[in-house]
Formats: C-alpha cells, structure tokens, sequence
C-alpha cells in the first residue's frame, strides 16, 4: 500500500510540474510568432543563450572569452523570425527545424515549441494513465 501511494505521489508530482511547464510554454509558442526575446547570460566561465522567436526556441551554451563581470542581456525584437536560416542543403532534420551542434562542453540547441509542447502533453497523458491504473484503497493490486 505504502509502495501504491508512492508511486501516486511521484505521478502527482511529475504531473504538477510538467502541468506548470507546459502552460508557460504554449504562452512562449504563441507570443514567439510577435515578437523575439533574446536572453544572454555572460558568467566568467560561460556563455548562455535563450532565444525565442519564430515559433522556435534557441539554447545555446559555450565557454566564450571569460568575461570579468557577468551580466544578462535581455533584448526583444517586433521581428519574429526561426531561430536559424534553413538553406537548400538542408538535412530533413533542419527543414522540420531541428537542429543540434555540440562540440566538447559547447552546445546549441534549437527546437521548434509544437515539439516541446507535444513532448509536455504525452508525458502529462502518461502520468496521468499512470494515476488512473493505480488500484484504489479498496482493490487488489
């Protein structure tokens, strides 16, 4: 019984934050097709980037030229334009606007919002299937 109301809690749990995520990001979806909203954060031993536009979403993390006095860089654009330019040569991956680049501990990332709105929602449908088939107080298990 103890091990059931664990696993409910988990379940709950995961499917609160991930609740929580998922609004936030239909919102970020919708106003990225508007405006861009670019986020830089300058540390001393990194460099990272949050980019929202075009019904995309950028991130982006690298060991720049050490910056003796962190900041962060919050710029907005009334131009809304993908993350990145897909040309001719592109691999299917990137016409669907996807695309993946790390070398060492650098890394850019860039995923259209539909993907991870639909990866939020088939994990909220899982947890919530995962609820429903726990036995209540009352059954077996």
């Amino acid at each position: 019984m103890k091990l059931q109301m664990l696993k409910f809690g988990c379940a709950a749990s995961l499917a609160a934050i991930v609740l929580v995520l998922l609004i936030p990001a239909i919102g970020l979806w919708a106003f990225s097709y508007w405006r861009t909203d670019d986020v830089m954060f300058h540390q001393s031993q990194r460099f990272s980037r949050f980019k929202s536009s075009g019904g995309g979403v950028w991130l982006e993390n690298r060991s720049p030229p050490l910056d003796p006095n962190p900041h962060i860089d919050w710029q907005r654009f009334d131009v809304a334009r993908y993350p990145f330019a897909r040309g001719e040569n592109a691999s299917i991956f990137e016409r669907c606007g996807f695309l993946f680049s790390a070398q060492g501990s650098n890394f850019t990332l860039v995923v259209p919002y539909w993907f991870v709105v639909v990866g939020l929602t088939g994990l909220l449908f899982l947890c919530v299937v995962v609820i429903c088939k726990l036995p209540t107080r009352g059954e077996d298990p």
